[in-house]
């Protein structure tokens, strides 16, 4: 059962609980940051080889080059069918694994505190004045600062953390779209292999 600031509890618990929450309050920021990173990363790798496959492509697809690999039968007609469907799916695919990486990226809607690290350079003078105001005027109660504090933390820490759950679904999905791609071109490499040595 959560105890108003009135409780009987020495001040320095309630410091210390204070600091507990400002450093997983720290963990799930860190986190939150970390995921930005490997979205970059799956948007980077994404590109580059959505880039080479259709730089494959159009090297074996333009200027008569799929007569050249593929005879003119039907079962040799149908693996270049074959292969180029599965070219045009392997860039979708990445172009997917893009769009879910900048999904990630975009959710910015965040609870910030105040005295975390990052708030100090985040916050404009408006929000400082009203902070200021809410907690350091001479005349509010420190235990009751401490308590309102930790209330923040609290429903920053759920609130970030729910979002750091869908940037990292996200996140995921971008990654199985990118395996499939490869593994898509992976398919159309093994059939024109196939196809050069018969």
């Amino acid at each position: 059962m959560t105890q108003g600031p009135d409780n009987a509890e020495p001040l320095d618990k309630k410091k210390l609980l204070l600091e507990e929450l400002r450093q997983g309050y720290s963990v799930v920021w860190d986190n939150k940051n970390s995921l930005d990173e490997k979205a970059m990363k799956l948007i980077t790798v994404s590109s580059i080889i959505g880039a080479i496959i259709f730089g494959f492509s159009s090297i074996i697809f333009s200027n008569g080059s799929t007569i050249d690999l593929f005879n003119n039968t039907n079962k040799i007609l149908i693996t270049s069918n074959v292969i180029f469907s599965s070219i045009i799916v392997s860039i979708m695919l990445a172009i997917v694994s893009i769009i879910f990486s900048l999904k990630a990226i975009s959710l910015r809607n965040y609870i910030f505190v105040v005295g975390g690290e990052e708030d100090k350079v985040k916050l404009d003078n408006r929000l400082k004045k009203v902070y200021l105001e809410k907690y350091w005027n001479t005349g509010v109660n420190l235990e009751k600062t401490i308590y309102d504090f930790m209330g923040d933390y609290i429903d920053a820490i759920a609130f970030n953390f729910s979002n750091n759950q869908i940037k990292g679904k996200d996140i995921i999905y971008s990654l199985y779209c990118l395996v499939a791609s490869i593994a898509s071109v992976a398919i159309s490499l093994i059939l024109i292999m196939i196809n050069l040595i018969q």
